[in-house]
């Protein structure tokens, strides 16, 4: 898809969440659909009792990325990749964000993959509602991610401004 077409549905995502005041669980609601498999999915992956690192090795493994290349990617040090093995380790709600774009999940898998680090996305919460355009019109680009949140007076997530 054309970075234009990307920009007019972000730009259009944006004023929708202007409009309502919220994207979050009415989008999960729609992110999943009508699909009652990707539901129960969902439901399970919640409920599995796997940390957040387990969860996040496993949507590596279903992706086909090796941990290195994915930590390399996603601008996640070797130090905090190290440390996130850790059951106690408590990671950043930026680190997420980042492994959520390096991996390219859509919006459902985001939202687990948040709840499963002890995150959700939040309706007032400005860094949260341009995530949520972003994954819900595709734009995974690290740059370009970085210019939107940039342009939008918000910290990037990939490089230093």
């Amino acid at each position: 898809m054309a970075i234009e077409l990307l920009l007019e549905k972000f730009n259009a995502c944006m004023g929708e969440a202007k409009g309502r005041g919220d994207l979050g669980s009415s989008a999960v609601i729609e992110a999943a659909g009508a699909d009652a498999l990707k539901v129960l999915r969902a439901v399970q992956t919640l409920t599995d009792g796997k940390t957040f690192s387990e969860t996040l090795l496993l949507y590596l493994d279903q992706k086909g990325r090796h941990p290195v290349e994915f930590y390399t990617a996603a601008n996640i040090s070797a130090q905090t990749w190290s440390q996130m093995q850790d059951r106690n380790h408590h990671v950043s709600k930026t680190t997420v964000f980042r492994a959520v774009l390096t991996l390219r999940l859509d919006y459902l898998d985001a939202a687990i993959l948040m709840e499963k680090a002890g995150y959700t996305f939040r309706t007032n919460d400005r860094m949260d509602m341009v995530m949520i355009c972003l994954l819900r019109v595709g734009i995974y680009d690290q740059k370009v991610v970085d210019d939107l949140l940039y342009g939008s007076s918000l910290p990037t997530l990939f490089s230093i401004r």
